[in-house]
């Protein structure tokens, strides 16, 4: 254990001490997902929120009375409804056919109905809850739901016939709205522990890959210390050449553990966005200029396909590692009088990168985005898996279309308008 805390001294740690901290880094994670799973059942929800908004009988005689003036107008306030969300694109691509649009304006006025009608009590949470849940499915983003909700807020509010009734509205819509970001808020937990669940189990996989890979320099590096100390211990005859060329093997493969655990630690140590508006067409020019000239060492062509801006939210630095680590790994695969391209453009209102090589192609099955999986010789096969976190990290993901003289990775990310 002595000689893995001195190969790790530029991080002043051992791998242990290290994969320790980072399994106590998630620990709070752990916690709040617990706490918010043994939080009371929503189910009390309901009358929370009525009891908190003052929501009691005179409301409901109050929703009850406004129902039959309203009904005549329902169509029209699902038509001002739908009309609104059709003018964003986000929002329009949740409603993505026909039969999708009428089905939910007839939930839509299925839902109108029965706010005003209630009666509000356990079923008539479980229902709105359900709703909340179909809004998640779908993916439309929250600030749509409370604007919508505005919507119809409005549109009941110029029916209502009196302060009293307008007072109803607002209280059974705030209760509604409760009830929606609860839905919201269940589906965050949902993917919290999935990516926590996910999480452990990478870093599972990592610590047993990274003791393997450890072990082997280690015993190389004993072996040519050792071979060194013979040689030197010959003063009469000293292999001093060959005691320089044990060294050197030695210092390379202190060199490669040190790559190791730094992008071990990229991957295992939880690092939040900082995201800032930018161009990722500049953003992928930069690195083509940065990998340029090894590109030209090797032989291979690498060119930046021309094209419009295209505006993004990203966390700039990361998103220079995913494409410095795709096109340095195209330019591996192209090789000598290969070629690598790379692209950015806006395809089904997402912004995506592609960086396309005509290399032989990954071989059918490989487990390309596993932690330690490579088909380099001197690679960590940490570099894809690193890729595929700071995608997710921005919401978006990583696809590869492969064949021999074809291989494509493509960067999906929202965009902004």
């Amino acid at each position: 254990m002595g000689g893995l805390r001195r190969i790790c001294a530029s991080c002043s740690q051992t791998p242990r001490v290290v994969l320790a901290r980072e399994l106590n880094l998630l620990l709070p994670h752990m916690i709040v997902v617990a706490a918010k799973r043994d939080a009371p059942e929503p189910a009390t929800l309901l009358a929370e929120m009525k009891r908190f908004v003052r929501f009691g009988p005179a409301d409901e005689v109050a929703l009850r009375a406004l129902a039959p003036i309203v009904r005549p107008h329902i169509e029209a306030i699902v038509d001002e409804f739908y009309n609104r969300m059709s003018q964003h694109e986000e929002a329009r691509r949740t409603l993505d056919s026909a039969e999708r649009i009428e089905r939910h304006r007839a939930a839509l006025h299925s839902w109108i109905e029965t706010t005003l009608a209630g009666p509000w009590d356990d079923t008539y949470y479980t229902a709105r809850l359900r709703i909340g849940e179909a809004h998640v499915r779908v993916g439309l983003a929250q600030r749509y739901m409370f604007g919508g909700m505005n919507v119809i807020r409005l549109a009941l509010v110029r029916l209502a016939p009196n302060t009293e009734t307008i007072e109803a509205i607002d209280k059974i819509c705030d209760v509604e709205l409760a009830i929606m970001l609860h839905a919201y808020g269940q589906a965050f937990v949902r993917r919290e522990k999935a990516a926590l669940s996910e999480r452990i189990a990478s870093l599972s996989t990592m610590a047993a890959g990274l003791a393997h890979e450890i072990r082997n320099p280690l015993n190389s590096a004993h072996l040519q210390l050792e071979l060194a100390r013979r040689r030197l211990a010959r003063v009469q005859d000293a292999d001093v050449r060959g005691a320089l060329g044990s060294t050197e093997t030695v210092s390379a493969e202190l060199t490669r553990l040190a790559a190791l655990l730094d992008e071990f630690l990229q991957f295992a140590r939880p690092q939040n966005l900082r995201r800032v508006r930018a161009d990722l067409r500049l953003t992928a020019e930069s690195v083509v200029t940065l990998l340029a000239p090894e590109a030209e060492q090797l032989g291979t062509s690498l060119e930046m396909e021309a094209g419009e801006s295209v505006l993004a939210e990203i966390d700039e630095d990361r998103m220079k590692q995913v494409l410095v680590n795709l096109v340095r790994n195209a330019i591996d695969a192209a090789g000598p009088e290969g070629h690598v391209v790379v692209r950015v453009m806006v395809t089904d209102g997402h912004a995506r990168l592609e960086v396309e090589d005509d290399g032989p192609g990954i071989p059918p099955g490989a487990r390309i985005f596993e932690p330690f999986f490579t088909t380099k010789q001197a690679g960590t096969g940490l570099g894809l898996t690193i890729v595929h976190r700071i995608v997710g990290d921005h919401g978006g993901r990583v696809d590869v279309d492969s064949r021999p003289g074809r291989t494509i990775f493509a960067v999906t990310v929202p965009r902004l308008a």
